[in-house]
């Protein structure tokens, strides 16, 4: 597995029970990998998958270049990792909170050049984040996608700024992924959605890696007013 990062760690799952699931579509094999999983909720995970990740190349326009997905579900609680073509998330059970960590998780395929380990995390986790929230006001009604809003909304009011924040604190949660997503959210109200969504097509191209770089782009398809708009905000 060829990462187009750095890395640091190493995934290794064991079981006597390990089971798995395939589907192929569009020259694409995406698998599951489960131990205690329902096989019909491995067969849920394996279309939100699919789907998932036909409605992120639709929406930037480009295509990842891995052509084998591999997703791992681990019998316990916790979070996800992505990887380039692996995720692996922590549940029991296919339910909404699955089906949108797989929009998170999957989004990291376009978003995932900024630096891990620093401020500049932002330009991953809040981007992803981001993709999932739109990913959820295209795949779910309305209710749903106005309480997840709502909720980053809150997390993010009395979170620290993203600029210069610790990676390794507590509060970075909160301002990397919310604050982010939020940027990313309001800059779509704000420039209309044809033109954002070009601009994100426009950073997932040019495989930006800091926020110096998507300043001086957002500088070039916006204006200086807008670059200025999101400085102000990173640093707020």
């Amino acid at each position: 597995m060829l990462q187009p990062w750095g890395g640091f760690d190493l995934q290794i799952v064991a079981s006597p029970t390990l089971k798995s699931k395939k589907m192929t579509s569009d020259g694409r094999t995406f698998e599951v990998v489960y131990t205690d999983f329902a096989d019909a909720d491995a067969d849920s995970a394996l279309v939100a998958c699919r789907e998932a990740l036909q409605f992120y190349t639709r929406l930037f326009k480009t295509n990842p270049s891995n052509d084998y997905m591999k997703f791992l579900v681990v019998p316990r609680r916790g979070g996800g990792i992505s990887r380039k073509n692996f995720i692996a998330y922590a549940t029991k059970r296919f339910n909404e909170h699955f089906k949108t960590a797989i929009g998170h998780e999957m989004g990291h395929f376009w978003w995932n050049k900024a630096l891990t380990f620093s401020w500049e995390d932002w330009l991953n986790e809040g981007f992803a984040e981001f993709s999932m929230l739109w990913y959820i006001k295209c795949h779910f009604d309305k209710h749903v996608f106005d309480c997840y809003l709502e909720a980053c909304r809150e997390n993010a009011r009395h979170a620290c700024p993203i600029y210069e924040v610790d990676r390794d604190a507590p509060e970075a949660y909160d301002a990397l992924y919310n604050k982010g997503a939020l940027l990313l959210y309001d800059l779509e109200q704000k420039v209309g959605e044809q033109r954002f969504f070009e601009f994100m097509q426009g950073v997932a191209e040019r495989e930006i890696t800091s926020t110096t770089l998507l300043l001086d782009y957002t500088e070039e398809v916006f204006g200086k007013e807008i670059r200025k708009w999101i400085e102000n905000r990173i640093k707020s």
